[in-house]
């Protein structure tokens, strides 16, 4: 169920011009927020060499860090020309927190961003995206 603002009712589920959505509806006129059903990563997190700027999420792996809460960074589907597996990583869908995202390949230095905040939105959490700029091993 998407997140709603304060003092809301949630009601059904709508299908609107052939999308699933659930809307929530605040005490005041004119006030409606229609919001879709759809998972939202908290974090997506674009892995590339520091150096060429080519992608390198394919043989990449990530965690996603909010106190006792880890959660492991998956293929991103994105509309990039790219394969999802080779451009970004997500994780912490629909989770706001504080992590520490942290991304590892090899042959690359780990790369780690720190106190890294995820807010709630209207509807869904506000995804914050990263660039991960790996840098070889000595």
């Amino acid at each position: 169920m998407p997140h709603c603002p304060r003092r809301t009712i949630t009601y059904v589920a709508l299908a609107l011009a052939g999308l699933l959505a659930t809307a929530c509806s605040s005490f005041g006129p004119g006030s409606e927020v229609v919001c879709t059903m759809n998972i939202e990563p908290g974090l997506i997190v674009e892995i590339t060499d520091g150096a060429t700027g080519r992608a390198l999420a394919d043989s990449a792996q990530g965690t996603a860090q909010d106190g006792a809460y880890v959660d492991t960074l998956r293929a991103y589907e994105s509309h990039s020309q790219l394969p999802a597996d080779l451009y970004s990583r997500a994780g912490a869908s629909e989770r706001p927190g504080t992590y520490s995202v942290t991304v590892t390949r090899p042959g690359y230095q780990a790369w780690t961003a720190a106190r890294v905040r995820v807010e709630n939105g209207e509807c869904h959490v506000k995804t914050v995206r990263l660039l991960a700029k790996l840098v070889p091993a000595s």
